[in-house]
């Protein structure tokens, strides 16, 4: 019947002596201690199968079961864990410690004898984005890892350098923004210098919308949409189209010195072409070399302004100018030391290997 529990059939006063017959021949008034124990153990066992039993029958939602939260099934006899593990409602522990239990829902609409399985939180497929990659004491999320490395491929630079150079002027942080000038971004570019580099070579790396509403004819380079002019400012603080334009600038500023000064540049020199841009960059090389004990404050004065801590030292309460040569040996130590700690940065892969890992389809 719907919304019970199942009966058995009523007993009548003919079946009593068969009954009771029955009883007398399984349970004897006169029992010894090994009849009662073995009356012990066959109670435990019948309680521990109908604990199973009971909620299978029940056919009402008005019935109301929950599920054992554990039980281990190796202290049940063979035959009681036979029966129990044919029993819906029954919990096990699984192999790997687990416990899998039937809904509590005894209805009648409840599906019968089919195992749900608790949900499992999703698993990510692939290296977390967030995780931080060890260099020396310095952890960089392989996100910013991975994209250096893409912008490197891309521009066909040294991700080495990238990375040095990312370090040193932002510490990695794209939201960064310079209290003494416009410099913003992850490579700290100016507004000038961004708008000219954009304009040269947005169009290489999917910018040419952008790079066209740039005006060069005039002494700087100049935006009629002013919401435009912001849009474009705005992307130096996405990573990926900063270092892909830092990129290309260092490129073009190595061959312009390179050609200027007669040899190629040193890795920690490329900083100086960033840091004080080409025409600047070339006048320190030249001067280091002819007049290193100049003062470098004095010959690059709005450099100086905006970047104290590099020209100038503390000597009490007074700040002493550095002269040429100290500038550059104090660049060259900087810049050197990151390159060093960026040395083993192509070892987390190309951006075209890790894809092929992650999705091998």
């Amino acid at each position: 019947m719907r919304g019970s529990i199942a009966e058995m059939p009523a007993s009548t006063d003919a079946d009593l002596p068969a009954t009771n017959a029955a009883k007398a021949a399984v349970f004897p008034k006169k029992t010894g201690p090994a009849t009662r124990a073995v009356r012990w153990c066959l109670a435990i066992v019948a309680g521990t199968v109908l604990s199973g039993i009971v909620p299978a029958v029940a056919t009402a939602p008005s019935v109301a079961f929950v599920p054992a939260k554990e039980f281990d099934s190796s202290k049940l006899p063979s035959i009681a864990l036979a029966i129990a593990h044919s029993v819906p409602g029954f919990a096990e522990r699984s192999v790997t410690g687990r416990i899998f239990a039937m809904p509590s829902d005894a209805s009648a609409d409840a599906p019968g004898g089919e195992l749900h399985l608790p949900e499992e939180s999703p698993v990510a497929i692939g290296p977390d984005p967030e995780e931080k990659l060890r260099f020396g004491s310095l952890g960089v999320p392989r996100k910013m890892v991975m994209t250096m490395l893409r912008a490197a491929e891309q521009a066909e630079v040294d991700p080495v350098y990238l990375m040095a150079l990312a370090d040193k002027e932002s510490s990695f942080r794209p939201e960064v923004r310079a209290s003494t000038s416009s410099a913003e971004g992850l490579f700290q570019f100016i507004e000038s210098t961004w708008l000219e580099v954009v304009h040269d070579y947005g169009s290489r790396h999917g910018l040419a919308f952008e790079a066209s509403a740039i005006d060069t004819a005039g002494d700087k380079p100049a935006v009629k949409d002013p919401e435009m002019r912001t849009r474009i400012l705005e992307l130096r603080r996405d990573p990926y189209v900063a270092a892909v334009m830092a990129s290309e600038l260092m490129k073009r500023d190595r061959a312009q010195v390179a050609f200027r000064i007669g040899r190629d540049l040193k890795p920690a020199e490329l900083y100086l072409t960033h840091f004080l841009g080409p025409s600047d960059a070339a006048s320190l090389l030249e001067l280091q070399r002819s007049k290193p004990t100049t003062a470098a404050s004095k010959e690059f004065k709005a450099a100086a302004k905006a970047n104290k801590n590099i020209f100038f030292a503390r000597k009490g309460r007074r700040l002493k100018p550095l002269s040429v040569a100290e500038v550059y040996n104090l660049i060259d130590s900087m810049i050197g030391l990151r390159l060093a700690r960026y040395t083993g940065v192509s070892a987390f892969g190309t951006p075209t290997v890790t894809a092929l890992a992650a999705d091998p389809s």
